[in-house]
């Protein structure tokens, strides 16, 4: 996840430019974006409650774990968040942008399997939300009090490009 800013060009004054000011990772052994550069350890587990506590750990699946943990990094690295988490951009104008295709698949799964074990009558009121992807951009704008527009684009192997574009247009 990007935190990201836009800014007109001096080239076309209607042409929008996107700046990527901070990132986020959530990879095994990664914990900067300089780790990057070096080998990626081939094993161990990541745990994307890493560093969350009480409610934010409740009611969320995986996809959405790692997602307010990426976007923590991202506003730390860009700057609008103090040492509380606590967002200090203007939350109005703030857009919370996700590029994702699986990210939900686990809660599919989970679903579809209540549905042919247990039938509907089976399905928790508070799981059946977490299937859809919007879900994700949800959680980030609850925890940070964002207000601007949000938005998930589920489109295939583009939708990290697609969602910085889209961030550079809310």
């Amino acid at each position: 996840m990007n935190a990201t800013s836009t800014t007109r060009t001096r080239r076309d004054p209607h042409a929008l430019e996107v700046v990527v000011t901070g990132i986020g990772l959530a990879l095994p052994g990664v914990t900067t974006y300089g780790d990057l550069l070096g080998p990626l350890p081939g094993e161990g587990g990541f745990a994307p409650a890493t560093g969350l506590i009480g409610r934010e750990l409740r009611h969320k699946d995986r996809a959405s774990l790692l997602a307010l943990r990426v976007a923590e990094f991202a506003l730390h690295d860009a700057g609008p968040a103090d040492t509380d988490d606590a967002f200090t951009g203007t939350a109005e104008a703030t857009a919370v942008v996700v590029g994702t295709n699986l990210g939900k698949a686990d809660s599919v799964r989970e679903a579809t399997d209540t549905i042919a074990t247990a039938g509907i009558m089976g399905l928790s009121p508070l799981g059946l939300p977490q299937t859809s992807s919007n879900a994700i951009v949800g959680w980030v704008a609850i925890r940070y009090r964002l207000r601007g527009p949000d938005l998930t684009v589920c489109n295939g192997v583009t939708s990290g490009l697609d969602a910085l574009a889209w961030a550079g247009t809310s």
